[in-house]
């Protein structure tokens, strides 16, 4: 999975996609790249493999179990 992000100068980023394949990501990086520069940003992205490093977003008042 690649992750894309927005970086500005201080450091600060905002994760805007996921890619499931560099073929997709390399297929939307020059749109990506436009709305990074008007946004005064720049792209930066991260590869995760993610049957090792399994992030699940979860909303507060969501319950959560494990069935294994």
């Amino acid at each position: 999975m690649i992750v894309v992000y927005f970086q500005c100068g201080n450091w600060h980023t905002e994760e805007v996609a996921r890619f499931a394949d560099g073929e997709s990501y390399m297929a939307c990086l020059p749109a990506l790249e436009k709305l990074a520069k008007d946004g005064g940003m720049f792209v930066t992205e991260v590869e995760r493999d993610h049957t090792r490093n399994l992030t699940i977003d979860i909303d507060a008042d969501e319950e959560v179990r494990n069935e294994g």
